[in-house]
């Protein structure tokens, strides 16, 4: 008969379900040759109800387990987006190693906030001295996933804790947190942020030619557009994007008046292209 690690290791749901009911003969804290527990296999293999069933036997299932790729079960958790599961194991802060860091530079923070795991978020900001707010994978941190995924809440959390978040932080795709609270229209995120104009990298242009004032324009947000341009000098207002659209063209379009008369106070910098006047902006 396959003991409860191997079938947990080659995903035997049913099987192992079957094995849990006598868990006194189950060997729940057995470890493989790579040190990951049936519990880490369950997490790993995204098999929610038997990493629930092991984990009313918090004691004895390994919680705190680190395999040989340093991840734990709640890494695995929070990367298979298991919700259930992970909250559960969040039952256990001490021992799930909240601040643990995989062999490739990711955290149970960054996973929850690149699935979009808003619960799982905000239970791990409880402990926001362990779960490494400004940790980068990848070029992003958890602020800029949170901005990515539209998780207004989570950013506002996270927010609480400026110095720690990196918040000028530059994406491999060029972007910032700033950049996506912009693209998604989340207002109150982006204004928050701008309280740190000297952080936040507000003339940052992304691979796609695009900066902060471009998708503040571009999703129609005069408030934000507003703010940025208190920083002129900053912003990059000439700056066209890969369609050859600048900020003036898209306030425009969104009949931004009050912006696009701003961005015309700067003629002699901002790209007035096809007859675009202050005459238009006015009508």
């Amino acid at each position: 008969m396959s003991s409860l690690l191997d079938l947990c290791k080659d995903n035997e749901s049913q099987e192992a379900l079957e094995l849990l009911k006598y868990p006194d003969n189950c060997k729940l804290d057995e470890l493989d040759s790579t040190n990951n527990s049936p519990l880490m296999w369950a997490c790993s293999e995204g098999m929610k109800e038997v990493a629930l069933e092991l984990l009313k036997y918090p004691d004895k299932c390994k919680i705190d387990q680190v395999n040989t790729f340093n991840a734990t079960a709640l890494t695995y958790a929070c990367f298979k987006g298991m919700k259930e599961v992970a909250l559960e194991l969040l039952k256990y802060p001490d021992k799930c190693k909240i601040d643990q860091v995989n062999t490739f530079g990711t955290t149970a923070l960054i996973w929850a906030c690149k699935e979009g795991m808003t619960e799982i978020v905000l239970e791990l900001l409880k402990y926001p001295n362990e779960c490494k707010l400004g940790h980068v994978t990848a070029g992003n941190t958890p602020l800029m996933c949170a901005c990515y995924n539209n998780m207004k809440e989570v950013a506002l959390e996270l927010l609480k804790y400026p110095n720690e978040c990196e918040l000028g932080q530059v994406s491999d795709a060029g972007t910032t947190a700033l950049i996506w609270a912009c693209i998604n229209g989340m207002t109150e995120v982006a204004l928050e942020l701008l309280k740190y104009p000297n952080e936040c990298k507000l003339g940052q242009v992304s691979k796609t030619g695009t900066t902060a004032l471009i998708c503040a324009c571009s999703s129609g947000m005069t408030e934000v557009a507003l703010e940025l341009l208190k920083y002129p000098e900053k912003c990059e207002i000439n700056k066209s994007d890969n369609r050859g659209n600048t900020a003036l063209i898209y306030a425009l379009k969104k009949r931004m008046k009050k912006v696009a008369l701003e961005l015309l106070k700067y003629s002699d910098i901002c790209k007035i292209d096809n007859a675009c006047t202050e005459k238009q902006a006015e009508s």
